[in-house]
């Protein structure tokens, strides 16, 4: 940049007319699949590495996951993990779903889940084992958790009987549209 006024008076935002960001950043960047896209590690130092062709493919195996269990398009989905990989797993694969994705903090009440779902209109949810009670007064038909919880399905155990193949679904703009 020689001249910041001139840029700066002359700047015009370019928005896509469809944009998926699933689609469009994280499958664009596993193009080269090697690129790191996460390094997670533990108070332990256990250490796990995703690339950006990790993250797409798991992305796309959540995705079908939700899918199978009943959501789509516009649905909202409560994402309520601590600072694990499967939280960009699960954002993201909601997201190639066209999917709302709600994320939420791990240490939120019962009264606090139920509230953010009947709000939201949420029609799923992605937590832990230890946190499935906190959805017990509710009623969702998407429940998944890292972790085994009677009535929930296991995230690992679900996604790998997932294909890696998901197309992420065009989204407008301007999307999600308000209620």
């Amino acid at each position: 940049m020689r001249d910041y006024h001139e840029t700066y008076r002359s700047f015009r935002l370019e928005v896509p007319t469809q944009f998926n960001f699933g689609g469009d950043v994280v499958d664009r960047w596993a193009e080269n699949s090697d690129h790191l896209a996460l390094i997670w590690c533990d108070e332990t130092g256990a250490e796990r590495r995703f690339t950006f062709g990790d993250i797409s493919r798991l992305s796309n195996r959540c995705a079908n996951l939700l899918a199978a269990l009943g959501l789509g398009r516009g649905d909202r989905v409560l994402i309520m993990l601590p600072r694990l990989p499967e939280w960009q797993i699960a954002m993201v694969g909601a997201l190639k779903l066209g999917a709302i994705p709600i994320p939420c903090i791990d240490m939120l009440t019962e009264a606090d889940v139920a509230y953010r779902i009947a709000h939201s209109g949420a029609r799923g949810a992605v937590t832990t084992a230890t946190n499935v009670a906190k959805f017990a007064g509710v009623k969702l038909p998407a429940r998944v958790c890292v972790g085994a919880a009677d009535g929930w399905t296991e995230f690992s155990a679900g996604i790998a009987k997932q294909s890696d193949d998901f197309a992420p679904v065009p989204l407008a703009a301007d999307e999600p549209a308000p209620r």
